[in-house]
C-alpha cells in the first residue's frame, strides 16, 4: 500500500524547486481529469501524483501545449508516465522553464483523445 500526504498552509513554500518540488494531486478517470486547469510558476518544479480512478488504462502526459496535443513525447520537453493501469497511482516530476509558455496535460491512451482527457497549465 502506498499513499501521499500533500501539506497545505501558510508555512508551505508556494513554488516548488528541483530539491523540493511542489506536489499536485490529480485523478484521471474514464471521463476525464478531476481538474481542467492547474496553475504553476514559470521556472517551478512540480511533482504530479496521478491516481487512475477509472476502469480503463490511462496515462499522464505534460509539456508545451502543441506537443501534448500532437502526442509528441520526447521525454525531454513532452514527458509521459506511460500506461497507468486502473486503480494505480504514479508520479511524474516536471520542471517548467523560466521563459514561460503555454503548457498542457492529457491522456492519449486508448479512446482518451475522443473522450477529451486533457487540461491546461497556466504559468504565472
Amino acid at each position: 500500500m502506498l499513499g501521499y500526504i500533500i501539506v497545505v498552509g501558510p508555512d508551505v513554500p508556494k513554488v516548488g524547486t528541483d530539491a523540493n518540488p511542489r506536489l499536485v494531486g490529480l485523478k484521471v478517470g474514464d471521463s476525464g481529469f478531476n481538474r481542467s486547469n492547474i496553475t504553476a510558476t514559470a521556472g517551478e518544479t512540480v511533482t504530479f501524483i496521478i491516481s487512475n480512478v477509472g476502469k480503463a488504462t490511462h496515462e499522464f502526459e505534460v509539456g508545451p501545449a502543441a506537443g501534448v496535443a500532437a502526442n509528441q513525447v520526447d521525454q525531454i520537453t513532452v514527458v509521459t508516465t506511460g500506461p497507468i493501469p486502473a486503480g494505480h497511482v504514479t508520479t511524474l516530476t516536471y520542471s517548467f522553464p523560466a521563459a514561460g509558455g503555454t503548457y498542457a496535460y492529457a491522456s492519449h491512451a486508448g479512446a482518451d483523445d475522443a473522450a477529451g482527457l486533457k487540461g491546461t497549465i497556466t504559468l504565472r
